[in-house]
């Protein structure tokens, strides 16, 4: 299933987020999930979103209220995002994830997710990397702000535990900071971090910042500032092993000096395994909910969309052939579209002009424009592909597309080729386009040229070819970079220079594009039938 995970601000710009990798890190794709990290953009379409959500941008959470989502609230320190929460309750949003437990909330469907570690700060090395450095110099360590809550009397009770390592900051976020390369660093050499109170909430990014350098945390029992009453760890952590105390500037020079004198690196090694084990549990934990929520959406099929390039007006009779077809094999109307951009008697020489600047395509193919130019049809149904797979790469931004013809005839249990095929072309280690209609198989001009003529490499129900040339292009299936690739060639150029089928032929010969021929067929071609008479002539 592909998942999408959609920023409302820049993902890579601090001011905004700190969690990006982190985020990353708790939504690695798998074989049953794949996550997209993407930046929104109005014009596209997004199938299973998870919603990246904060204050300020709340207001985009009404424009995917009419499929299944999940939002992931950041920031919400002090529960005060009352224009978010009206949301956690509606039918169509499956989860919650949001940072910053509290008791006053009472919604089933929310998991608290810890805050995680600043972005950039496992660049250049792992964090099990920096979790089994035991050569740590610092015996304690504090980098932040030291005027709010009273940190700075807290931290004058441990000062004389030498040697420590100190840096303060005026602010959130200061210019003078350490970067997270260097803050990395120090706590690589550090062995406990006090966990001191922010302005009203106990928990920090410290915290998990320490863990992930495989320092020793010591933490605050309950966040009396938010008039909770609960150990607040143990509604994240469920039992944990960390230090907690429930006076910070009573306990903290006793705690730190306990655990110095008894047996440390032991315990130390302990808490990083188990918070290893724990965000392990937690991706799991992530998965299936994830996994639960988007079940019931529609667009969990295996593909994102089908497109029926067929125009109502000019082609009443394949247009009432086509809907019976679709209506007997009950696709869901959310699946597909019909699509026109141009029709033949629309092409005008000025369009002619400006896009058949050659034949250099055709003349691989035997034929010239002086012999045989192009046909209006032929140009139009060349432009119907091209405005059929910028429409896909506008509005989407992944995915697997299917694009047909006017006059298919569909296989028997069509539905169910088309789940399959879009599943089994993953034997494929890299392909572009594949043909699933008859189209020239089975003429004689085809066999007599030796087609198939790629070994074949075959799954369950399908097999596949890898071969030079389209069979027809009645029917394809596209992967959405492959349409990226695609669009890239013809708009150096934009140039037609021959049928749509031979622009991509010539794309092949030229090693460019992985052509692909899937055997059973999904659909065959009603004008090589004799069903309806041929447009392109």
């Amino acid at each position: 299933m592909e998942v999408n995970i959609i920023f409302f601000q820049d993902m890579h710009d601090n001011k905004y987020f700190w969690e990006t990798d982190w985020i990353r890190e708790l939504f690695p794709s798998t074989t049953e999930n794949t996550y997209n990290l993407i930046q929104y953009e109005e014009s596209k379409k997004y199938i299973n979103p998870i919603l990246v959500i904060s204050t300020q941008t709340y207001n985009f959470i009404d424009r995917f209220i009419d499929n299944n989502f999940i939002l992931l609230h950041l920031s919400d320190e002090t529960l005060t995002d009352t224009n978010i929460y009206r949301y956690y309750n509606h039918p169509k949003c499956k989860h919650v994830f949001r940072n910053y437990w509290n008791e006053n909330l009472y919604n089933t469907n929310i998991t608290t997710l810890p805050l995680g570690y600043k972005m950039g700060m496992f660049k250049d090395s792992t964090s099990k990397e920096t979790q089994e450095y035991s050569n740590r110099q610092y015996k304690w360590s504090f980098c932040g702000h030291l005027i709010k809550s009273g940190r700075r009397i807290m931290i004058s009770t441990i000062q004389h535990i030498l040697p420590y390592y100190g840096h303060e900051i005026k602010t959130w976020n200061a210019s003078n900071s350490l970067n997270p390369i260097e803050y990395k660093n120090v706590l690589k050499d550090t062995k406990i971090v006090p966990c001191l109170i922010g302005n009203v909430n106990i928990d920090t990014f410290r915290l998990y910042e320490a863990l992930e350098c495989g320092c020793v945390p010591i933490v605050n029992k309950i966040n009396h500032n938010m008039k909770q009453t609960k150990e607040y760890y143990k509604q994240i952590f469920g039992n944990h092993p960390l230090p907690v105390v429930d006076n910070m500037l009573n306990e903290l020079h006793t705690t730190v000096t306990d655990l110095l004198d008894n047996n440390f690196e032991e315990k130390r090694r302990h808490i990083f395994s188990w918070y290893n084990n724990y965000k392990g549990e937690l991706k799991t934990k992530i998965k299936n909910i994830v996994k639960n929520s988007f079940k019931q959406n529609i667009t969990s099929t295996p593909y994102s969309h089908i497109f029926f390039i067929c125009d109502k007006q000019n082609e009443p009779e394949r247009h009432a052939d086509l809907c019976k077809q679709i209506l007997d094999t009950e696709l869901p109307k959310e699946k597909y579209d019909f699509f026109t951009h141009i029709w033949g008697n629309q092409i005008t020489n000025e369009i002619r002009q400006h896009y058949c600047k050659s034949d250099f395509s055709m003349q691989l193919h035997n034929r010239s424009m002086q012999t045989k130019p192009l046909t209006n049809g032929e140009i139009s149904l060349f432009l119907n592909h091209i405005e059929c797979l910028r429409k896909i790469r506008k509005e989407y931004n992944s995915g697997l597309f299917f694009i047909f013809e006017s006059d298919v005839i569909f296989c028997k249990d069509f539905e169910n080729c088309l789940n399959n095929v879009c599943k089994e072309v993953s034997c494929i280690d890299n392909w572009d386009v594949i043909n699933i209609g008859e189209g020239i198989r089975e003429t004689s001009y085809a066999k007599s040229l030796g087609y198939p003529k790629s070994p074949p490499i075959t799954n369950n129900i399908f097999t596949f070819h890898n071969e030079d040339r389209h069979s027809c292009t009645e029917g394809i299936l596209w992967n959405y970079k492959s349409i990226c690739k695609f669009l890239t060639y013809f708009e150096t150029k934009e140039d037609i220079d021959s049928p749509f089928d031979t622009k991509m032929d010539v794309y092949s010969y030229l090693g460019e594009f992985k052509i692909y021929w899937a055997y059973p067929t999904l659909v065959k071609q009603g004008s090589i039938c004799g069903l309806y008479k041929s447009l392109l002539r």
